[in-house]
């Protein structure tokens, strides 16, 4: 199963990544994607590139995370899977969030995150939401940031996401800060 492989590879692959080694992380998806072109699986290509981007995203090539994500999104498009599709505009937003054009970043996950509604999926959700509380945040519209911070937060707290909910208890102490209240913004601060 030459496909089952290559997919375990790509999992083996996301470790090495989520371990602080995106450059190994990087070669090992790149071994694979010949593999999943030569069997037809779209699907296993479109999830490999999307794990390409988020592992350039790490590296810093900023260049190349762009590209993976658009071929992952045409990829996933082309089979109309929408889970595929919403993890790939979120991250071309993410490219657009790196290089600080909020306004272009905000229109994408906006995508995604209708998208992911479509879809029900809760931690998908709460992710494009935090996503977007940061172009808000970018942006100053402290209000926006806050409102969106705290619809996320209320989200990971009903599924029991521990880490989901410290980053997004830190960021909604950041839009406090940014809006002025540093009360607030410290109570959160030390509840994250």
């Amino acid at each position: 199963d030459a496909v089952g492989i290559a997919l375990n590879d790509v999992w083996l692959a996301r470790i090495d990544m989520y371990s602080d080694r995106a450059l190994q992380a990087i070669a090992g998806i790149m071994r694979c994607l010949p593999v999943f072109e030569a069997e037809g699986d779209a699907w296993a290509q479109g999830y490999a590139l999307v794990t390409l981007g988020e592992a350039h995203g790490r590296a810093g090539n900023i260049a190349a995370m762009s590209e993976a994500y658009e071929a992952s999104h045409v990829a996933f498009r082309a089979i109309g899977n929408t889970w595929g599709e919403a993890a790939a505009l979120n991250g071309i937003a993410g490219v657009a969030l790196t290089r600080e054009n909020y306004a272009e970043a905000r229109r994408l996950y906006e995508q995604s995150l209708a998208l992911n509604r479509e879809l029900g999926d809760v931690g998908e959700i709460s992710k494009v939401l935090t996503n977007i509380a940061e172009c808000a945040r970018g942006q100053a519209d402290w209000p926006a940031a806050i409102a969106l911070c705290d619809e996320a937060l209320s989200m990971r707290r009903r599924i029991g996401a521990k880490f989901g909910m410290a980053m997004l208890t830190h960021n909604l102490a950041h839009a406090h800060m940014g809006q002025g209240d540093l009360a607030r913004a410290a109570e959160l601060f030390q509840e994250s």
